[in-house]
């Protein structure tokens, strides 16, 4: 984890502002241990970052890798939150509602930007 926070120190300032985004939203979401949903995509968040991302960083050193990490388990928790929500099944509450939609935005956000960086490390690996 310690060498993960080292390389991120020369990420770009929007990768670290976007990090932060991700970090404030997922926070947001322990107010509503209430609500399964908010508690399934918290659970999600901290087990990709504080377990997938630190051993796939310690197995290859290369910080895009933390991309790849996110393809684990949030795609899954997206389509089904979604879905839960879609099917009337999400927080009455207004504000329960709105941080469980940003955490999902944040979620699919995080997704195509990924992608694009997944996309970069295999045109990178292709030119070598």
């Amino acid at each position: 984890m310690l060498g993960m926070m080292k390389e991120s120190r020369n990420l770009p300032i929007h990768v670290k502002l976007w990090m932060a985004v991700m970090v404030v939203t997922f926070a947001a979401q322990a107010l509503y241990f209430d609500s399964y949903l908010h508690v399934t995509n918290l659970v999600t968040f901290l087990i990709t970052v504080g377990l997938f991302a630190p051993l796939s960083f310690t197995l290859t050193r290369n910080i895009n890798v933390l991309a790849a990490t996110h393809f684990i388990a949030w795609p899954t928790v997206l389509a089904y939150g979604v879905y839960q929500v879609y099917l009337g099944q999400g927080p009455a509450e207004p504000v329960a509602m709105v941080v469980l939609l940003a955490a999902y935005a944040v979620f699919f956000v995080s997704l195509v930007l990924d992608y694009r960086i997944l996309l970069q490390e295999l045109s990178k690996s292709r030119a070598q």
